[in-house]
């Protein structure tokens, strides 16, 4: 897939009332069915060994509820949701929602204040609006396609934060389980940026390079609904992103101008031309290790 960027756009000060009312129902269903289950949860494993709980169920059926009641009429692709459903969306006309109840399943079971609930208003040019809410540190990242990005309603990126260091000096999210072995060993053995995190929730890791938290990402394997909100955010802000198929894998509802359901990888960074520094190296051959 091509790469998504846009200059960092000019913003109002405050979002759009529609995003400020898709903010406000996501908050809340995540004040209601996921924080107060915090580590209280058992979680049982889906077919693709990842984990699913109680948790992200009833938030997806309260999402369901209150995407109806203030948009009504707009189906519903949700990570939770039958895969015969996920195909029957994704095939059909008109705009829907793309949904994650609970990204970072794991983290929230194991009590890792680090998740979030991120929700896509979609259309055949992609993502239209999207909202991702860290319910632990109470942060709603937004954005509308055209008009800008903002956190908690400030636009993103935040002011105090323009520099973005060249690639040696850069902070990176990396998934390193799910890279393909040669770059994750290459990333081992050549530290081509200053330090790596990885913080085990993709919608909210997409936000925070954004906001310049860190500068650039790596994923392997992302699904649709990891990426569908957090994209859009970072290119509104100015970011830019790449996302590739995996290399022998089929590409299951792919057809003209759809998304993949599942297995894209990610290269993103806080702007194009640091995305563009990260492609020269990860296109470069592998250099030999010093004695």
């Amino acid at each position: 897939m091509n790469p998504m960027t846009s200059p960092a756009p000019s913003v109002s000060s405050t979002p759009p009332p529609e995003l400020l009312k898709l903010s406000q129902v996501v908050t809340q269903v995540a004040l209601d069915k996921i924080v107060p289950l915090l580590g209280r949860t058992e979680p049982e494993r889906k077919d693709d060994g990842s984990l699913r709980t109680p948790v992200d169920e009833g938030a997806q059926r309260r999402l369901l509820e209150v995407l109806e009641e203030g948009w009504p009429g707009i189906p519903v692709l949700g990570e939770e949701s039958p895969r015969t459903e996920q195909r029957s969306v994704l095939e059909g006309e008109g705009p829907y929602w793309c949904l994650d109840p609970l990204d970072g399943t794991s983290n929230f079971v194991a009590g890792f204040p680090f998740f979030g609930v991120s929700v896509a208003l979609v259309d055949r040019e992609g993502a239209r609006m999207g909202v991702v809410h860290d319910p632990v540190r109470r942060e709603t990242f937004g954005a509308v396609r055209g008009r800008g990005a903002w956190l908690n309603g400030e636009p993103l990126p935040p002011a105090d934060r323009d520099g973005i260091p060249p690639l040696r000096q850069a902070m990176a999210l990396v998934d390193l389980k799910r890279l393909p072995q040669a770059l994750a060993m290459r990333v081992a053995a050549e530290h081509p940026f200053q330090s790596q995190r990885n913080l085990g929730s993709s919608a909210l890791e997409w936000c925070w390079v954004a906001a310049r938290r860190c500068h650039l990402y790596l994923h392997g394997r992302q699904s649709f609904w990891d990426w569908a909100a957090g994209r859009l955010i970072l290119s509104e802000a100015g970011g830019a992103a790449i996302l590739e198929p995996i290399v022998g894998e089929s590409q299951e509802g792919a057809e003209d101008s759809r998304p993949p359901l599942e297995g894209l990888a990610v290269t993103a960074a806080a702007s194009g031309e640091l995305l563009d520094e990260l492609r020269r190296w990860i296109l470069l051959p592998p250099q030999p290790c010093s004695q």
